[in-house]
């Protein structure tokens, strides 16, 4: 058995304190539905409920209390950089950004009400502010913590669900907003990764070095932005900051479906309905190769007991998230 250093006890003790902190902070949001679940949905030519983005289940959940979700204390590594990455953004825009002061989450939250009544709040990342406070424009910020997310954005694509998310806060701000993706390390392209990425002169290209026969060798530390505009129907429209000059691209996201998102499970409970699997789709509506559903702690509960709402909710909350 590997004996820990002190080191490795106190960090594991305040991973686990961090945990248990937010878990008690969650108990106070107990009906309440988050900006950080949004999802879209829409009614198909069948007539039939469609939902897009994050799982509506996992969602209502949420709304009513009950921890849904892996708590992997390894991956607590990951989530804490992106809180990290939100700092840092914001040390480097307090210094040099001059016009007025710039908000943060609880100083310039979201909140509205559904139909039925059930609050949905949310906290930006990011918001400048003109002096008097009176927001200018919203950042949603992404840290990207795989390879295939930064070959992704390095072509232009961003993640649908990060679209959803600021596009919900630039619905309810009444301001624009920017969708910015950073990369702080080195990702090392072996032969086989090197047909995903840009050619050299393609857009995304400049951050990709290269070795003496021209091939990538890594992918290099970046930011890239995503300017987003809504057009008279409410779609979001994106495009790569500094690319403005080209045609935006028109995303399966609209505002009226990611009302409609919250309105559908704002009522689950009540109707006892718990509507179709959620799709994974790219940002104009491609389908993705996986399934939400091949990594969600629910599947099996799921698949025993997604015909019965009532059965189907007992098991969810016998669903124990990882504490180890």
């Amino acid at each position: 058995m590997k004996t820990k250093s002190k080191i490795e006890e106190l960090f594991d003790a305040g991973v686990r304190l961090s945990v248990e902190e937010h878990a008690e902070q969650e108990k106070k949001k107990v009906g309440i539905l988050r900006a950080g679940n949004t999802g879209i949905s829409a009614i198909n030519a069948k007539g039939e409920v469609e939902v897009a983005g994050k799982c509506h289940r996992q969602t209502m959940l949420r709304l009513l209390g009950i921890a849904a979700e892996d708590a992997d204390y390894s991956r607590e590594l990951m989530f804490d950089s992106g809180r990290g990455n939100e700092d840092l953004w914001y040390s480097v825009l307090s210094r040099s950004y001059k016009d007025g002061v710039i908000l943060r989450e609880e100083e310039v939250p979201i909140q509205w009400m559904t139909a039925n009544g059930t609050p949905v709040s949310g906290r930006p990342d990011l918001v400048l502010c003109d002096h008097d406070k009176k927001p200018v424009l919203g950042l949603e910020l992404k840290l990207i913590c795989s390879f295939w997310t930064a070959r992704a954005i390095l072509q232009g694509e961003p993640k649908t669900m990060h679209l959803m998310q600021a596009a919900h806060y630039s619905w309810k701000l009444g301001v624009p907003f920017e969708l910015w993706y950073t990369s702080r390390v080195d990702w090392p392209v072996m032969g086989w990764a090197a047909k995903h990425l840009p050619k050299p002169g393609e857009p995304g290209s400049e951050h990709i070095e290269v070795d003496d026969k021209g091939e990538p060798r890594k992918v290099v530390p970046f930011k890239l932005g995503f300017v987003l505009t809504t057009d008279e129907e409410g779609f979001i429209h994106y495009s790569v900051v500094g690319r403005e000059a080209e045609q935006a691209t028109k995303s399966i996201v609209s505002i009226q479906r990611i009302k409609d998102y919250y309105e559908f499970v704002a009522g689950m409970a009540e109707s006892k309905t718990l509507g179709p699997r959620p799709q994974n789709l790219g940002p104009t509506g491609e389908k993705v190769s996986w399934s939400f559903c091949s990594y969600c702690p629910l599947k099996s509960t799921c698949d025993a007991h997604e015909s019965d709402f009532d059965t189907w909710l007992q098991a969810a909350k016998g669903v124990v998230p990882k504490a180890e």
